[in-house]
């Protein structure tokens, strides 16, 4: 009794602690949605040279900020910073790394995007040589991000031959998780340093403009922000204004309208969810602490002969549960404490307050109900009854019924999370098929990306490689396939009707093969878009479309179009195409001398058989283009790590549904036997009428057969309503994973589901058989009428 008693509270206390965790706004699903503010860029946002133009420099960030906080009230936080790329760092124990994001930040900026300190300490105004680290970056680069703390760092740029040559900083505090997850404007991946002290050290901030911040909040954002750019015209000349701070503002806030309803229905499945199995747990302790009773109702008896009141007894019966029922919750507190770290990246902070005293609490609070509720019944018999052993035995079989319903809940539950942890699992598995062997040898990247760990971070790109490139490295062991390719993030498009600006890829044919894509019409012989753009520039294939070159307007034909992307894919491949463009004159990478045949890129890509293939392509790198800066480097991050919180937190559910299933199927248990003692007197008129041992045993089964096959019944049929809400609600915390259309359940899932319930019900009809050959029908027939 006391084990379903610890067990059933550290379940209650996970169930509930997780389920109000993942509706507050500290989970990433959640965040970025709900605390997403807007931003804003005040200046002159291009300034030049004309005569009796303004400047204002950056160093002049603190009596410009004073100057708009004096000037303009409202809703807003505003602060100063500035970026620098092309960064490398390395440890006291040498190892190297690229900085792909250092920014260099006034004081307002941490309450201004609302980061707080989690490890460590927030450096002073104006201390120089240290930096805080943001957590993301932290938890990659050391694992545990608290220890990043205290750590010596030498800073150097990418270039430097001989790596650093100057005093080490330290990295003085990690910051916690943003809470609005911006990856565009939050510090998650970024070290983080004093704009004061960084402007003290070089006279190039005297004459680099100044551009100021805004995170702009509240209702009334119009009025706030005409009051702003009437003082950035005063203060920083005629052509002082306010911008959004990037184009994406606008797709951003599509993105949030249609997440919203997704997240109103999550905190909706996951309550539920959260409920169903907590109540189905109470349900089977009920059904378990009923017989437990049953057992002692004699000493019960005995204890209301001598004196002892109704209230004392439910007293006592509910303060047994206590210590048992706070270990648990103990134990539930603890494996809730430790999902930050077992599930990392889901949830932004340890669990609040809040949870932690629900937690702890209702599990407690829940047993000392249940215990009223089971015990006052049996304390309110008569004391010669209770001795006796004579009970009223009518609402045991809806009891046994109700646990039985219970049993169906949690089969549905973790046949639904089973289902949602198997969908991951083959995600996962499919992109690392597609990605996890895509490398590039590359001298230089235009597309630095923090989710890639080892890009490549030169300053430099330099168009190196050819068609005999790719030929030769096709020619290397472990090397399945290449292309030539180059990346162009701003490519113009024109045709008669329309124009749009573009993400394109100059390659030649083999790219499309290589990176797992798919021409639904035509060919890919000319130029190739994804049906969004040819949408919008009201083309067809055959269609020609302009192409702005360096050398003028180029003309491709459309010869494809190319199946929708996998929207997970434009997660991990930062520079996949909307437009994908043959190596034509003046078309390439964007940089001047590159206008010519034949054609030249920065990097090649490639498709291993095997990670052995890197070492080669190294070796000949090394022979083909001796002191040329380049790199071979994954084109995209460990996918095979991806999704590993998303299949964590499945497990994490499965594992719950599992742990409830355990206990119904005790509480069932403990159903049966009290169901057995109340049916006694029956038992033994059939047994003394000449019913046999095996007609008892088949009446049993019979009966516990049907209960497990509506149990059954209702189980998967609850699971096939609820696995796609779950996996839906799951999905949140990954970008652009595509909500599921179909997820059916795996055979073998229900027929162990049904091969289990076979088996308990054998069990049951077992334990009944053995009940009654243990007791004579004369026995039965005193203990049927005491």
């Amino acid at each position: 009794m006391r084990v379903i008693v610890t067990l059933t509270a550290a379940l209650v206390s996970i169930l509930i602690g997780t389920t109000i965790w993942s509706l507050l706004p500290t989970t990433k699903a959640f965040s970025w949605v709900e605390l997403s503010s807007s931003d804003y860029l005040v200046g002159d946002l291009f300034p030049d040279d004309t005569p009796g133009r303004k400047l204002v420099p950056l160093i002049d960030f603190p009596e410009a900020i004073a100057s708009l906080r004096s000037a303009v009230s409202g809703d807003y936080h505003v602060y100063a910073a500035i970026g620098q790329l092309g960064k490398r760092g390395r440890l006291e124990n040498g190892e190297s790394f690229p900085i792909f994001k250092e920014d260099y930040v006034s004081s307002e900026y941490f309450s201004a995007r609302a980061v707080i300190i989690g490890h460590g300490r927030m450096f002073e105004t104006g201390e120089a040589g240290v930096y805080v680290i943001g957590h993301a970056l932290a938890r990659r680069l050391f694992g545990d991000p608290a220890s990043a703390v205290g750590q010596k760092l030498w800073l150097y740029p990418a270039s430097a031959v001989d790596g650093p040559n100057r005093e080490p900083s330290e990295i003085v505090g990690v910051l916690a998780p943003s809470p609005a997850q911006d990856p565009d404007n939050d510090p998650d991946e970024a070290l983080v340093g004093s704009l004061e002290a960084l402007t003290t050290l070089s006279g190039l901030y005297e004459v680099m403009p100044l551009h100021l911040y805004l995170v702009v909040g509240g209702t009334n954002q119009t009025e706030t922000l005409s009051r702003i750019e009437a003082w950035s015209r005063g203060f920083f000349g005629r052509d002082g204004t306010i911008a959004q701070l990037n184009v994406l503002a606008d797709h951003r806030a599509l993105t949030i309208a249609e997440t919203r309803p997704r997240i109103e229905t999550r905190r909706k499945v996951l309550l539920l969810f959260g409920s169903a199995l907590s109540i189905s747990a109470l349900l089977a302790l009920y059904a378990h602490s009923y017989w437990y009773l049953l057992q002692r109702r004699q000493s019960l008896g005995v204890d209301k002969a001598l004196g002892a009141t109704r209230s004392r007894l439910v007293a006592r019966l509910m303060l047994a549960q206590l210590p048992w029922g706070g270990l648990g919750s103990a134990f539930g507190v603890a494996g809730l404490w430790s999902l930050y770290d077992i599930i990392p990246g889901t949830f932004l902070t340890r669990p609040p307050s809040l949870v932690t005293l629900l937690a702890a609490g209702a599990p407690l609070t829940a047993l000392l109900i249940l215990s009223a509720l089971v015990s006052v019944p049996l304390v309110h018999a008569p004391a010669m009854e209770l001795i006796r052993g004579k009970i009223e035995g009518g609402r045991v079989r809806l009891l046994l019924i109700l646990v039985y319903g219970g049993l169906a809940i949690t089969i549905a539950g973790g046949l639904a999370a089973t289902r949602v942890q198997d969908q991951v699992r083959a995600e996962s598995e499919a992109l690392a098929s597609q990605f996890g062997l895509m490398y590039s040898v590359q001298a230089g990247n235009p597309f630095i990306d923090p989710r890639a760990e080892r890009a490549f971070e030169a300053a430099d790109f330099v168009a190196a490689f050819n068609d005999a490139d790719t030929e030769a490295i096709a020619l290397l062991p472990g090397v399945r396939a290449t292309s030539l390719a180059q990346a162009m993030p701003r490519l113009e498009l024109r045709s008669d009707n329309s124009s749009t600006s573009v993400l394109a890829v100059a390659a030649d044919r083999a790219y499309v093969a290589l990176m797992g894509l798919r021409v639904v019409e035509g060919d890919n012989s000319g130029c190739v878009l994804v049906p969004s753009v040819a949408r919008d520039l009201g083309v067809r294939v055959g269609d020609a479309v302009s192409i702005t070159g360096l050398t003028g307007p180029v003309m491709c034909q459309v010869s494809g179009l190319l199946e929708t992307h996998n929207p997970l894919w434009s997660w991990l491949v930062t520079d996949l195409p909307d437009v994908i463009t043959p190596p034509l004159d003046g078309i390439g990478l964007a940089l001047p001398g590159n206008t010519a045949t034949p054609f030249t890129s920065t990097r090649v890509l490639m498709r291993f058989d095997s990670e052995t293939a890197e070492d080669a392509v190294k070796t000949w790198l090394a022979s083909s283009h001796p002191g040329l800066r380049a790199e071979v480097v994954p084109t995209t991050p460990d996918v095979e790590t991806l999704l590993v919180s998303l299949r964590l937190q499945a497990g994490l559910f499965s594992l719950m549904a599992g742990l409830a299933v355990v206990l119904c199927v005790w509480g069932i248990i403990g159903g049966f036997l009290a169901l057995l003692d109340a049916k006694r007197f029956e038992t033994a008129l059939d047994r003394a009428l000449g019913l046999s041992l095996d007609g008892i045993t088949r009446r049993w089964w019979s009966q516990m057969v049907v209960y497990s096959s509506l149990s059954a019944i209702l189980g998967v049929a609850g699971a096939h309503l609820t696995t796609r809400a779950l996996f839906d609600a799951l999905a949140l915390d990954v970008p652009n994973l595509p909500r599921a259309d179909h997820l059916p359940l795996d055979a073998g899932s229900i027929l162990l589901v049904a091969l289990l319930l076979a088996v308990l019900s054998a069990v049951l009809s077992l334990t009944g058989r053995r009940w009654v050959a243990r007791r004579s029908a004369l026995q039965l027939l005193k203990e049927g009428v005491a």
